[in-house]
């Protein structure tokens, strides 16, 4: 549990000389000690949850550069930019497509 501290100002209210009383909550961050193994459970959890949420939003597995960008955790730009060194595809007109496989796999390759 995360104690929160507060702040209390005391000043005049309004027109009935009543003290005011605002209340502000403390910067809530906190500096925390993680192993190298405990980082990277967090942040495996963290993208299976997205991989989960994803796979349900497109059946297909398939996914605009937006949706790559937010998925890997870069910037469209970027995606534009490496689009085919993450497993991209061209599509008809409708731009790039990425499968949801394709672009695990490339996040798996640079882990090892």
């Amino acid at each position: 549990m995360v104690a929160r501290a507060m702040e209390i100002h005391e000043g005049t209210g309004g027109g009935m000389g009543e003290p005011r009383k605002i209340l502000r909550e403390a910067d809530s961050r906190m500096i925390v000690q993680l192993s190298v193994e405990e980082l990277k459970s967090i942040v495996g959890d963290v993208l299976e949850q997205k991989l989960k949420r994803l796979s349900i939003s497109r059946p297909g597995g398939l996914l605009n550069a937006d949706q790559a960008a937010e998925y890997l955790g870069y910037s469209t730009d970027w995606i534009y930019k490496h689009w085919q060194k993450i497993g991209g595809k061209k599509i008809g007109g409708k731009g790039l497509r990425f499968d949801v496989a394709d672009l695990q796999a490339w996040i798996e390759s640079r882990n090892a």
